[in-house]
């Protein structure tokens, strides 16, 4: 599809990620009564005072949508793990000034109001943080034994705060690199050795 198929009166955007003048826009459009499943890239037109689509996107059919989405759902770790495993000197740095920088974009909004939901998604981490521009929200990961229990109730407070606290002394205890690591890659470690930690 070419960037004027983007065009569409019945696009539903579902998701900005990125620079609020160069954002990665994840919609979905319908182009000659077929929808599709659009990733674009958008660029901030000084003329009209508006992010508008470029060329840099694709555009997924229905079944290709499903294609996707089943590759990310069976295999959603070993794709996370492979943006980290094996990574040379220059890719950790890389790696560590993004994560800086998305961090210190996070910092903006640190003191913005708390909330809580649970949820269940493939991946390493027991909870995951989303940053919005008033709020933060700290989603549970219920695919984790414990956090199930905590959403239904079934544990006591004093049981919680003993697991949690242990798990995090047996992943400290873990901690053993041959060589020097980043900041942002201990960190990362940490997060997904405590939630393996408390899946025992």
């Amino acid at each position: 599809m070419t960037q004027e198929s983007q065009v569409s009166s019945e696009n539903k955007e579902l998701l900005r990620i990125g620079d609020e003048k160069n954002p990665l826009v994840i919609s979905l459009n319908t182009y000659k009564e077929i929808r599709y499943f659009d990733i674009r890239r958008f660029y901030f037109d000084k003329i009209s005072k508006s992010v508008k689509p470029t060329p840099k996107g694709i555009s997924l059919k229905e079944e290709e949508f499903v294609a996707l989405l089943n590759l990310l759902t069976s295999q959603g770790d070993n794709l996370i793990s492979l943006f980290t495993d094996d990574l040379n000197s220059n890719e950790l740095t890389l790696r560590g000034n993004r994560r800086e920088a998305i961090a210190s974009e996070k910092a903006k909004y640190s003191h913005g109001k708390y909330s809580y939901s649970f949820s269940s998604w493939p991946g390493p981490n027991f909870f995951i943080t989303e940053f919005k521009k008033d709020s933060v929200e700290i989603k549970f990961n219920t695919r984790n034994n414990l956090i199930g229990k905590v959403e239904n109730e079934n544990i006591k407070s004093t049981e919680l705060l003993f697991k949690l606290i242990s798990s995090f002394v047996k992943t400290k205890e873990t901690l053993d690199f041959k060589s020097k690591v980043s900041i942002e890659k201990l960190i990362e470690f940490i997060e997904t050795e405590w939630n393996n930690q408390l899946k025992l």
